[in-house]
């Protein structure tokens, strides 16, 4: 509070821009793991929250996935500066402006080929030695219950392979 506080007596406040995030956390034990190196939704899950005057409105939510790689063209945005091209992410602008706005997919790797893909419902992971896991958040926020080999979700498996694999030769 006490930040917020002084750049409320800032004369400059209105052009202030305040992105909060962090790192990930550590398995403590979730699916018998003791470590960082996990790309499961618990474990990648982060806070992030964006005040951008003029933008954002007071307790706005917008729950689309995003990455931090999504912050950087996000500021030259904020900014109005061209973003550089060699950029991967991208710009939360249009979530910031439109909190209904959707976005498809947001990617996480570990490691040359552990790759996840998230979307509004459903986490898919492949691994570098092609095993798979796939979760439906509405049914199972902790990604208990993997339905990789379940046949009611092999649309949607095959769809989030497909993009994973496009990321990954990208």
């Amino acid at each position: 509070g006490r930040l917020l506080d002084e750049l409320k007596e800032n004369p400059r406040k209105r052009e202030t821009v305040i992105v909060l995030t962090s790192d990930h956390g550590w398995n403590l034990g979730e699916k018998t793991h003791w470590c960082k190196a996990a790309i499961w939704r618990d474990t990648t899950r982060v806070p992030f929250m964006v005040v951008l005057p003029g933008v954002t409105k007071t307790g706005a939510r917008n729950n689309q996935p995003i990455s931090h790689v999504d912050i950087y063209p996000s500021l030259c945005d904020f900014a109005g500066i061209p973003k550089p091209s060699h950029l991967e992410g991208r710009s939360i602008l249009p979530l910031l402006k439109d909190p209904t706005a959707t976005r498809e997919m947001a990617f996480l790797s570990y490691g040359p080929e552990n790759t996840a893909a998230q979307s509004d419902r459903y986490r898919y992971l492949r691994y570098e030695d092609g095993s798979e896991e796939l979760y439906d958040h509405q049914k199972d926020p902790h990604e208990w219950n993997n339905e990789s080999g379940n046949p009611e979700y092999a649309a949607i498996k095959k769809k989030m392979h497909a993009q994973v694999l496009r990321f990954q030769s990208e």
